[in-house]
């Protein structure tokens, strides 16, 4: 009896131990399921996450790549520009030196034509006088001619009283095949000079010029620049004894 009870005891207490660990064991498996669908929902969520941020990082590579593009642009622009900036700085050096010597150059001419103006006016005036040294002179022999008619009118018929009895000394001309004028001023660092022969007298654009001291002839030249009373003309030949002075002999071929 005894043996039976305690049979039936450890057969119970096997079964409520084998119960335990069979219900243990369903209970591993369940949590371990459990676990490995967490896992895998925290592996899909984790490869989402990855997915995204592999592409977010390829659309920051993109935008990197579009960035490099714009910055190599603009730093090629920037070139570009600096060497336009250089070149315009260097045309801008290059006009102010340009003006620079064209200023220089016209103060030069203003000053070689103040000076040409000075001796044109000193030649003027020296005309002037003379021109009125010649009416005075031509006044004086005019009323000497009405004195002369006057004090003899006695002794000399009416008729001859036409006839002046001074005499006025004839100019002969003898011909030329040349207009025959005079240097005036002279332009050495241009190397031309000018004359008292213009248009007036028939000089031309393009005629030779001959200039003589001392029937020698000092250089040759072109008439380049024409006025009604002067001409400009550009030294072609010059004499290697000789070089061309104010007041030489200036022939004009016709």
């Amino acid at each position: 009896m005894n043996k039976t009870k305690i049979f039936s005891i450890l057969v119970l207490i096997f079964s409520f131990i084998a119960f335990a660990l069979t219900f243990l064991l369903y209970t591993t498996r369940e949590d371990e399921k459990e676990k490995r669908m967490l896992a895998e929902q925290e592996n899909i969520i984790l490869e989402t996450r990855n997915n995204e941020f592999l592409a977010q990082i390829n659309e920051l590579k993109s935008k990197e790549d579009d960035y490099k593009i714009k910055i190599d642009k603009f730093v090629s622009e920037k070139k570009d520009l600096l060497n336009k900036v250089d070149r315009a700085t260097q045309e801008k050096e290059r006009a102010l030196e340009k003006i620079s010597a064209e200023q220089i150059k016209a103060e030069s001419v203003q000053k070689e034509f103040d000076d040409y103006k000075k001796k044109t006016s000193e030649i003027v005036n020296d005309f002037k006088a003379q021109n009125q040294r010649l009416l005075e002179k031509i006044e004086d022999l005019k009323r000497e001619a009405v004195k002369r008619p006057v004090a003899s009118m006695s002794v000399v018929p009416q008729q001859s009283f036409t006839q002046a009895q001074v005499e006025i000394p004839k100019v002969v001309v003898s011909p030329s095949n040349s207009l025959q004028g005079h240097v005036l001023v002279i332009n050495k660092k241009y190397n031309f000079f000018i004359t008292d022969l213009g248009k007036q007298d028939g000089v031309k654009i393009g005629q030779e010029v001959s200039v003589f001291r001392d029937n020698v002839l000092v250089a040759t030249a072109k008439v380049e620049k024409l006025y009604d009373n002067l001409c400009a003309s550009g030294i072609l030949k010059e004499n290697a004894a000789l070089s061309v002075e104010e007041g030489d002999v200036v022939k004009v071929s016709k």
